[in-house]
């Protein structure tokens, strides 16, 4: 059965056995989200089987002002946890996005998942593919050991300087005043990029629901912070969010340092892949990532707008995936 599912820890147990095991299928990130933005709707729908236990999880938004249903909101990848038929789920997510009177759906359907070609035949386009950049770590002893077959030369050249210029960078728990300390070099980022920030609440949001596994990453000299980065850390999975440098640091190299420590801290704790986000795979910040020895990996983006044989199907009480077949 599927149906929306309102209990955290249950949630969370089938979130962290996830197939693709990010940290946005947890419950906190739909709830910080929605939390912060009016407009955007928890869809949290689970499939349960017959003792009730959840067997997976699909939490999704839904946008009020594009009537958009959607499986990836804020970066965030992911649609259900695990590799199996999503028919189910479809007619589900179907139902409930013509209740709401919305007009698409849409799925961002991590690597490794077969079954791409299923929502084809249900009426799906590919609407675009999106590049993320892992860096495999596994069997990796040291960072030096990393360093010297996987980053090219220019990258740690400026990983030297930065030691040589005293840059010091820190780990510190995601809490209120490490987020604040976050901030400035995230806002000037934004300012240099031209981009739309997302408001100090969602970032405080989550650092009460992760703080079990967050992160923020302070580089300083002198006594002035001059980067930051916020990491999560999730079954074997870290994944690192708006590593930035202030501009007025830029000869101190807080870029590659920043990364470099985060590479040095998965190697120690013997986690095996390193999520760097999301680029464009022909850009700057994509071979920035490239020369760190990440390798790009495909999120494929598919959706369906709902037609009013949907519409008629849901006002007839039955069930659009059985008929469509």
């Amino acid at each position: 059965m599927i149906a929306d599912w309102m209990e955290r820890e249950s949630w969370d147990q089938a979130a962290r056995r996830a197939y693709f095991p990010c940290v946005s299928y947890r419950y906190g990130w739909m709830a910080s989200i929605a939390g912060t933005f009016p407009h955007l709707e928890m869809v949290p729908l689970a499939k349960t089987d017959q003792s009730g236990k959840v067997q997976y999880v699909c939490p999704c938004l839904f946008d009020l002002r594009s009537r958009i249903l959607t499986s990836s909101s804020l970066l965030s990848p992911g649609f259900i946890t695990t590799n199996t038929q999503p028919q189910e789920m479809i007619d589900a997510l179907i139902e409930s996005t013509v209740r709401r009177k919305g007009k698409i759906i849409e799925l961002q359907i991590p690597p490794g998942y077969w079954y791409f070609d299923s929502l084809l035949r249900m009426g799906f386009t590919l609407l675009r593919k999106i590049s993320f950049f892992d860096l495999e770590l596994k069997g990796a002893r040291s960072f030096d050991e990393f360093s010297q077959t996987h980053i090219s030369k220019d990258k740690i050249k400026n990983i030297k300087t930065s030691y040589l210029k005293g840059l010091c960078v820190q780990a510190m728990d995601l809490s209120e005043e490490s987020i604040q300390r976050f901030l400035p070099p995230y806002l000037d980022m934004i300012e240099r990029h031209h981009s739309t920030a997302f408001p100090i609440q969602f970032f405080l949001r989550l650092g009460r629901e992760f703080n079990d596994c967050g992160k923020v990453w302070i580089a300083s000299v002198g006594g002035i912070d001059a980067g930051s980065a916020i990491t999560f850390e999730s079954e074997g999975r870290l994944w690192a969010w708006f590593l930035q440098g202030n501009r007025k640091f830029k000869e101190y190299k807080v870029d590659a340092r920043l990364e470099a420590e985060l590479i040095r801290y998965s190697i120690e704790r013997n986690i095996p892949v390193m999520d760097l986000g999301t680029s464009p795979l022909e850009g700057p910040l994509g071979d920035w990532k490239l020369r760190f020895g990440a390798k790009p990996v495909f999120h494929e983006v598919y959706r369906l707008v709902i037609s009013g044989r949907a519409r008629f199907y849901h006002f007839l009480g039955m069930d659009f995936g059985e008929r469509s077949r």
